[in-house]
């Protein structure tokens, strides 16, 4: 019979450092380069057509697939920008799709532009702390990749 406790992952997904563990840092200028390009390439995801910002997942996630395993600190940079996204995304469906309801709709229509500005500034910000050698941990997220 199948069973699931018998199925081992940990072979195909890298593991996350634990919230508790010390943050990592970049072994080189190389790795914080590469750290500050990862978290503002989800910029592109809204400004590309069709406009969805459905698609500023797919750079994170492409990126924490390809650098993974090249060093801690760049898989803990890809995981915390792809929940990051995930979470950003997620949040503005959902203002979109409240968004429609009559009479408290303006109230959500008005949310998407102010999160789309908070997503930029957080990112940015994030970059920027990379660019300095430090690790950058978005608050109030959920973190879905581990």
């Amino acid at each position: 019979m199948f069973s699931l406790s018998k199925i081992n992952l940990s072979k195909v997904f890298a593991s996350a450092p634990s919230p508790t563990s010390p943050d990592p840092l970049p072994k080189n200028n190389d790795e914080r380069l590469i750290a500050v390009i990862a978290h503002l390439l989800p910029i592109i995801g809204p400004v590309v057509p069709p406009h969805f910002w459905i698609f500023s997942i797919l750079p994170p996630l492409l990126f924490w697939q390809i650098k993974r395993h090249q060093s801690l600190f760049l898989a803990a940079v890809a995981m915390e920008v792809l929940n990051f996204q995930i979470c950003a995304a997620g949040l503005l469906t959902l203002a979109a799709i409240l968004s429609h309801i009559p009479h408290i709709g303006v109230i959500f229509a008005a949310v998407i532009p102010l999160g789309l500005i908070a997503m930029i500034a957080f990112m940015t910000a994030a970059a920027m702390e990379c660019k300095q050698g430090k690790f950058f941990r978005y608050p109030w997220i959920q973190r879905w990749v581990k």
